[in-house]
């Protein structure tokens, strides 16, 4: 995926070094306003064709169905320089983000397809 066609969703606590790299680089990254419920971020996240990017774990649970894909963030807030870093690294590499679950660490990533609704009768 390449920064240039990528679009993101920062949630509110992302730090804005991350928010103002993506731009300067092409990407397209919005912040949610602060306060916006998770729910309403996936689905604005489906509606605009956004990856979100965030630092709250409750992202791991939503389905494919409900979000476009999440990058979730493990690098300490105080290390802006190395967020910056480690998701330029993870843009370079071409790793598809679409309908995927990134966590992403200053020196790694791991990615795995969102898990699919199951249906209960």
């Amino acid at each position: 995926m390449s920064s240039s066609k990528s679009k993101f969703l920062l949630d509110e606590n992302v730090r804005i070094e991350l928010a103002e790299f993506l731009n300067d680089t092409g990407a397209d990254a919005l912040r949610v306003p602060k306060g916006l419920k998770n729910g309403r971020i996936a689905t604005l996240s489906l509606k605009e064709c956004r990856i979100v990017v965030t630092n709250d774990e409750d992202f791991a649970a939503f389905p494919k169905s409900a979000i476009q894909g999440v990058v979730w963030l493990r690098i300490p807030q105080d290390e802006p320089e190395a967020l910056v870093q480690a998701f330029s690294k993870l843009l370079a590499s071409g790793e598809a983000l679409d309908g995927c679950f990134v966590m992403l660490w200053p020196d790694r990533w791991e990615a795995s397809p969102l898990p699919v609704e199951i249906r209960t009768a």
